[in-house]
Order: C-alpha cells, then sequence, then structure tokens
C-alpha cells in the first residue's frame, strides 16, 4: 500500500525539514506506527482498498493544520533557536524565515492536492467514468479539505495575535482551499479574498503594534 502512505511520507519529510535529527525521527516514527495500526484494522476488516485510501488521506487532510502548528512550535523550542535566543533576546530571523518557509510548504502542499482532486474529477466527469480515483474517495477529499481549510483558518486567527505572518498564512492558504474545492460558488470565492485581505491587514496591524526588543 505504498501508494497510500506515499504522499503523506513526503509531507512528514517536508514539515519536519530544518528540525533537529531526533525530533524528526520521533515524528517519524509515531507517523509509521499510527499508520501501521491503521492499516492492520483495515485489513483484518476487509476493507477495501479504495475506503482505506479514502480513510487515511482524509485523516491525513484533516490533521494538517495541526502538523504546521506541531513544527512552529518545535522550531521555536529547537536547540538552535534556544541557543540563538540565549544570546539575543530579539527574535532570531532564522528561525522566523524557517517556521514560515513551513507553513509556505503546508499551504503549498495543500492547494496542490486540491488542484488535483479538482483536475481528476473534471476529467472523470467529462469521461464519464472513474478510471482514475473512485468517485467516492474524490468525495471524500473535497469534503475533508473543504473541513481542513476551514480549520487553518480558525487557527491561523487564533495564533495571529502572537505569530501575526504564521497566522495570516494560514488564514489564506485555508480560504484558498475550501474556495477551490467550491469554485462553482461565487460567494465562496468571494468570501476567500475578503477573508484573505482581511487576514493580510490584521497581521500587518498586529505585527506594526508589537513593540521590538
Amino acid at each position: 500500500m505504498s501508494y497510500i502512505a506515499g504522499p503523506i511520507h513526503l509531507w512528514v519529510r517536508l514539515y519536519t525539514s530544518g528540525l533537529d535529527r531526533v525530533t524528526a525521527d520521533e515524528r517519524w516514527a509515531e507517523l509509521e506506527s499510527d499508520l501501521w495500526e491503521q492499516l492492520r484494522s483495515e485489513s483484518e476488516q476487509g476493507t477495501d482498498r479504495a475506503r482505506v485510501a479514502t480513510s487515511i488521506w482524509a485523516r491525513w487532510l484533516l490533521g494538517i493544520p495541526d502538523d504546521l502548528i506541531w513544527r512552529a512550535e518545535h522550531v521555536a523550542t529547537s536547540p538552535g533557536h534556544r541557543s540563538s535566543a540565549g544570546r539575543d533576546d530579539k527574535v532570531d530571523p532564522f528561525a522566523s524565515r524557517n517556521k514560515l518557509f513551513g507553513l509556505g510548504v503546508g499551504v503549498a502542499a495543500i492547494l496542490i492536492v486540491a488542484l488535483g482532486v479538482i483536475t481528476i474529477d473534471n476529467i472523470q466527469y467529462f469521461d464519464g467514468s472513474d478510471h482514475i480515483v473512485a468517485s467516492s474517495t474524490l468525495t471524500a477529499l473535497s469534503i475533508a479539505l473543504v473541513v481542513a481549510g476551514l480549520g487553518a483558518i480558525a487557527i491561523g486567527f487564533f495564533v495571529m495575535g502572537s505569530r501575526p505572518a504564521e497566522g495570516a498564512a494560514l488564514a489564506v492558504g485555508g480560504s484558498l482551499t475550501a474556495a477551490l474545492m467550491t469554485y462553482w460558488l461565487l460567494i465562496t470565492l468571494l468570501l476567500a479574498v475578503a477573508i484573505s485581505v482581511y487576514a493580510v491587514r490584521r497581521a500587518r496591524r498586529i505585527a506594526g503594534s508589537t513593540p521590538r526588543a
């Protein structure tokens, strides 16, 4: 079932990049154990591959906002970041860029997955067949992406007070993802634009009002 775990493995490598080896390895081991348990459970129940893939990928997409927050927290507590903070009370610019890079990768990954789902869905719609991915799988992924997008918006505004740039990135990425999955509705596109503009402006106000060390 490497085709199921492959995208998830790639995602873990992306959002743990730049962290210390021990932390990254622990996260990888946690993922492997979790995947193995779920695959074993699904296999014992006789679940078909399409349903297994849908379940695992939906769980992965819904967990992306939590993964990004996890990365931000571990970058802030990494040995390199702590030693820099010990030498200087100012915010470590490299650590800030590292966190933003991780969030950027995550947002890009979600949008790529969303575009892939839309492309496959349209191809199969015009062909009148499910020759690439089962319709039930695409539907589940679409719902998971919408939920993940809404979750990213909520988390983005929640963390924006202390991490304005990261919060804005999550809010913008989440709103664009949700809008992409409902692209046939003009209102969602307008809402995505409005949320994105508001998130960026709010983040700038917060960053501008924060006293510098």
